[in-house]
């Protein structure tokens, strides 16, 4: 849980010290000299310093008041005094409007980890509703499907799912997958569960997830009669290029295939294609290049210009210039604003 709040706590004293918001001019050097102490004396870990300063500016009805209110939510966050946080990061989002959105997130923190996962909803469902241009959009997205699987929800996984809309190369992606067919299982809804299971499997390895939810899907297989993958191929198509560039060229290969091979991959086939067809060229293949660069081509979309002008490529490394030739045109024709005709 500690490694965890951290994860909360960092961003939100960072905003502080960063000095958004700060009123100007300010209120009286005095007040703000003592701010300062209060952030110094946060930082170098003294605690009970710090609050009793921060504790003697909150009553101010300004943006002064408004941080010291702000500084002691993520003190008592950190002291695990949640509902004390909860209350003083409601005043500082009246009285500091700049951070309104970071105080209204870490009120709905301090409602989660306090375990009261039904105010945690309503307070990350407050924050994407008041503030949907926040930079803490993604992570008020995340807490608030698990807030909603903490109270055994059933929008619980259509929650996640908006989260992975929106972030799904997020750090939170693999977990919210985990988590999702958690909650899925709760819910006795055996297929879809292994569906999130496996979005791990196949695009998250080395996650601290991947092995859980390995050892999941395995359990659930033995239990049930589960539905065939349904992996969208995208998925294998963005591991072979994460493949690519590891230097991984067989594995990069074989989930290229497989995406093709799939009953809807046609639509990665334009880029798994053409991808295909440099793998086998960079292989010394030049003939199953050219039969890759001619599908591609032939499918008439985003790489097609750049297939054909592999094709005129290989045909003139093999001195076919008459196949060259008829290559060059078909781009001309077909493809006139192409940096390659």
């Amino acid at each position: 849980m500690g490694t965890l709040l951290s994860r909360f706590v960092g961003p939100a004293l960072l905003a502080l010290a960063l000095g958004l918001g700060w009123p100007s001019p300010p209120a009286s050097s005095a007040t703000e000299d003592d701010l300062q102490k209060a952030v110094d004396a946060y930082s170098r870990g003294n605690l009970v310093q710090a609050r009793v300063v921060l504790e003697s500016l909150q009553p101010d009805p300004g943006p002064l008041g408004g941080r010291a209110a702000y500084l002691l939510g993520v003190i008592d966050l950190q002291q695990r005094k949640f509902a004390p946080a909860e209350a003083v990061f409601s005043q500082a989002a009246d009285k500091l409007p700049i951070l309104a959105d970071h105080a209204h997130y870490y009120r709905a923190v301090a409602a989660f980890y306090a375990g009261d996962y039904r105010l945690a909803v309503e307070a990350f469902q407050a924050v994407l509703s008041r503030y949907p241009t926040s930079t803490l959009r993604g992570l008020a997205l995340f807490w608030e499907a698990e807030s909603l699987w903490g109270v055994h929800s059933p929008d619980a996984p259509a929650a996640f799912h908006r989260y992975l809309e929106e972030y799904g190369e997020g750090a939170h992606a693999a977990q919210a997958w985990f988590d999702m067919g958690e909650a899925f299982v709760e819910l006795g809804r055996w297929d879809d569960a292994a569906s999130a299971y496996r979005r791990i499997r196949w695009g998250f390895e080395g996650s601290p997830f991947w092995q859980p939810a390995w050892a999941r899907l395995t359990a659930l297989a033995r239990a049930h009669h589960l539905a065939l993958d349904t992996t969208p191929p995208e998925v294998f198509y963005r591991r072979a290029l994460a493949d690519i560039g590891a230097g991984e060229f067989r594995a990069a290969r074989a989930e290229l295939l497989r995406a093709l091979a799939m009953p809807s991959g046609w639509r990665v086939a334009d880029d798994a294609l053409f991808q295909l067809g440099v793998l086998s060229y960079q292989r010394g293949r030049p003939d199953e290049a050219a039969g890759y660069f001619r599908r591609d081509a032939d499918l008439r979309a985003a790489h097609a210009d750049d297939s054909l002008y592999w094709l005129e490529k290989i045909a003139l490394r093999r001195n076919r210039e008459n196949d060259a030739l008829a290559f060059a045109r078909e781009l001309l024709q077909m493809y006139p604003g192409s940096p390659f005709a």
